[in-house]
């Protein structure tokens, strides 16, 4: 009877790795016929861009990034919760901007959300309503858009065809904010710099 129980325990086990095996691959399969390639296991971002015109004569390139979870398993991540301003419910992952600079050879921050009033809870006129902080999960094969978007070469301190990555926090705690971070890789930042220049 043990033996019994043993074996079917060996055959339980084995199942399970063969359904999370699976799961894996076809998160990679989709993950590649959405993106263009294959992602490390566990959780991945993508930048993702686009030219739009903000105004009359200006057509800026437009970028957010994408977090996708490629692992077995859920992951929270940190998250402002509001509604837009067409009553429609928004949420926004907490994130950061990062410049590479070519002297010192290291990624400096230029956008960076504080803790404190990330998530302001006061409603922004023609914007957002009131907002929240709140967990979400990020499930298996799940993506999830951080941001609505940015205009990164309106921000004055990015040249064209500068370096710069998004970062995106799990947590807004220190030091986990950047322990658990997860990381895009780096762009070339294009577009028009802004509609006065």
């Amino acid at each position: 009877m043990r033996t019994g129980f043993r074996h079917s325990s060996r055959i339980g086990s084995y199942l399970l790795l063969l359904a999370a095996a699976v799961a894996a691959l076809i998160s990679q399969g989709r993950h590649y016929m959405l993106r263009g390639h294959f992602a490390p296991f566990g959780l991945h971002a993508d930048v993702r861009s686009e030219d739009a015109e903000l105004a009359p004569g200006w057509r800026p390139r437009l970028y957010w990034v994408e977090v996708t979870n490629l692992g077995l398993w859920p992951r929270s991540f940190i998250a402002c919760r509001y509604e837009t301003d067409t009553l429609s419910p928004g949420m926004e992952l907490a994130w950061a901007l990062q410049r590479w600079d070519e002297k010192g050879r290291v990624w400096e921050v230029r956008e960076l959300p504080e803790q404190r009033d990330w998530c302001d809870p006061r409603p922004f006129p023609t914007s957002r309503g009131p907002a929240r902080v709140s967990t979400e999960r990020l499930w298996p094969g799940e993506t999830a858009r951080a941001m609505l978007w940015e205009v990164v070469r309106a921000r004055g301190d990015f040249e064209l065809g500068a370096s710069a990555r998004f970062v995106v926090f799990r947590s807004l705690s220190e030091p986990e904010r950047w322990d658990t971070a997860v990381t895009s890789p780096a762009f070339r930042v294009e577009g028009e710099p802004s509609l006065a220049q």
